[in-house]
Parts: C-alpha cells; structure tokens; sequence
C-alpha cells in the first residue's frame, strides 16, 4: 500500500475515533440528565443479563450513575453504536464492564466510578484490562 493509501486510512481511523468519542461524550450526559429511554434500556439489559425486578433494578440504577452502572452503560453504548463487544474486565484492581471494539479499542463512560476518567476512547491499555480466563477456568476447577 502507498504512503498516500496508509495517510487516507489513518485519517479514516481518526475520524471514526472522534465520532466515537463524541457518541460517548453525549451518551455519558445523557445518562447524567437521565435522558435514556428506560424501557429500551431494560429490554437491552434483560437481554444480556436476565434480573429478577428489571424496573426496580433500572431505577437504582440510574439514581447511582455512575458506580454500578458499567454493565448497563455498555449495553446501551453497544445499542447505539451498532456494534462491539459488552467485556467483562477489570479497571486497576476492580472488576469493569466496558465495551470493546476491533479487539483493540475500548469505549467506557463509567471509569470515573473507580477514579479513572468519566469517558475514554483509545487503546485496551493499563489500567484496563481483560479477564484471564485460564485463572478462572482454574479458580472454577478448585472450587468444584
């Protein structure tokens, strides 16, 4: 590929970031101002993890933003874009939800709950991080 095909695909890149980050930017206020639609919010949520009293659970919910809403956020982050991946990771040394696209690029308005920033686009990067799966699969073998 050429200089010129390399230029025009990172200026591409660019502009998907700064859109992203300006998505996350409006739906970060809009669930400050609790201006998300809390019926398409539990049918998405319900989805990715059924709970037993969806409304009472929503509504707590979006009174706590942002502590315990990095699940819910991520699977209204998901809806909106259109695309990504709902992670169950980490942020420092707690446990996180975030969304992930390209398996390499992260979307999270909820890092705040734990010090980090209130919206973050970029790279999966230290503090974030992803589950490793071969010490749970051994945790769960342990504990059977």
């Amino acid at each position: 590929m050429s200089f010129g095909g390399l230029f025009f695909r990172g200026i591409i890149l660019i502009m998907k970031g700064r859109s992203f980050k300006n998505i996350a930017i409006k739906t970060r206020k809009a669930f400050e101002a609790k201006r998300i639609d809390k019926s398409i919010l539990r049918k998405l949520y319900t989805q990715y993890h059924p709970v037993k009293n969806i409304k009472v659970f929503m509504n707590r919910a979006t009174d706590l933003f942002p502590n315990l809403n990095c699940g819910v956020a991520s699977v209204y982050l998901k809806h909106v874009l259109g695309k990504g991946s709902i992670v169950n990771g980490n942020y420092s040394n707690n446990n996180h939800t975030f969304l992930l696209l390209n398996k390499k690029t992260i979307i999270d308005i909820t890092a705040d709950q734990y010090g980090g920033p209130k919206v973050y686009v970029g790279p999966l990067k230290n503090p974030w991080g992803l589950r490793d799966l071969r010490k749970l699969k051994k945790k769960s073998l342990v504990r059977a």
